[in-house]
């Protein structure tokens, strides 16, 4: 005999009555039958040509998100399964609303599970504070009243939305233009010319360039070799010649390790 707690006795039953239609999905069915073997998700990756444009997912989502985060929402969307992970503050609960609001535009539902009452008000009130609030239906324990949720379908059944159609539109030509215009200014930034060289790598050349000292030491195999004392166990010679560090005033030349981090001035 056992002494089993009441409250979880509906979960008993959902899972005794609807086991096999839950066993369907391919995540459920590895759990239970290879649960130690890894998971091979049914739904391939996209590939670059069918890659989601992340700036357009942006547009879509109603909560600013970086680019990690619009790629789980874009896996979300593409039904990949996955595990989102991050340490407090990173965005986790802005990634979950916008993936809600994401699914919810394309006529699908979800059902989002927590352990922790905490992490389901958390999302809850973000829905609210972009309007999706009446969509979502609090089944949380003690919170699952048949009055409550017969009051919360209700809610969301009523609920209408207007909208200035014009003003909508409007804002997302704007939107696309100015996506269109950063585009064009990284497309043009990076790239190359002629010679081989983008604005962005040769800026970078030549602030490296200007970084290095005025003193230069390299490595040629037909140079004459030389080390800090003089002798010839080294390759280490300098520009022109094995000693012109001696017309500055530097008793001995650098170190063959910091003439080998000057890259650009190595001979072939």
């Amino acid at each position: 005999m056992g002494i089993l707690q009441f409250a979880k006795f509906r979960l008993w039953k959902d899972l005794d009555e609807n086991w096999e239609s839950l066993a369907g999905n391919p995540l459920v069915k590895h759990l239970i039958e290879t649960p130690t073997a890894p998971f091979i998700d049914p739904v391939p990756a996209a590939t670059d040509d069918k890659a989601v444009d992340l700036d357009a997912l942006s547009a879509q989502c109603p909560v600013p998100a970086d680019s990690s985060q619009l790629e789980a929402v874009a896996e979300a969307a593409q039904g990949r399964t996955f595990v989102l992970e991050g340490p407090p503050g990173t965005g986790k609960s802005q990634t979950i609303t916008n993936l809600l609001a994401k699914a919810l535009a394309d006529g699908k539902r979800v059902l989002f599970v927590a352990e922790k009452r905490a992490a389901l008000s958390v999302v809850q009130r973000r829905l609210e504070e972009i309007g999706l609030g009446p969509f979502s239906l609090d089944l949380h324990d003690k919170g699952a009243r048949p009055a409550a949720v017969r009051a919360q379908v209700k809610a969301a059944l009523e609920h209408r939305v207007t909208m200035d159609g014009a003003a909508l539109s409007t804002n997302l030509e704007i939107a696309n233009s100015n996506r269109r215009t950063l585009s064009r200014y990284a497309e043009r930034l990076h790239e190359k010319n002629s010679a081989g060289f983008s604005l962005y790598s040769a800026r970078t050349s030549e602030l490296d360039s200007t970084a290095r000292p005025a003193m230069r030491y390299a490595l040629r195999k037909d140079a004459p070799t030389c080390n800090a004392r003089g002798t010839s166990s080294g390759r280490l010679v300098s520009m022109p010649t094995c000693c012109s560090y001696a017309l500055s005033g530097m008793a001995s030349p650098p170190s063959i390790a910091a003439a080998r981090s000057t890259s650009s001035a190595l001979y072939p």
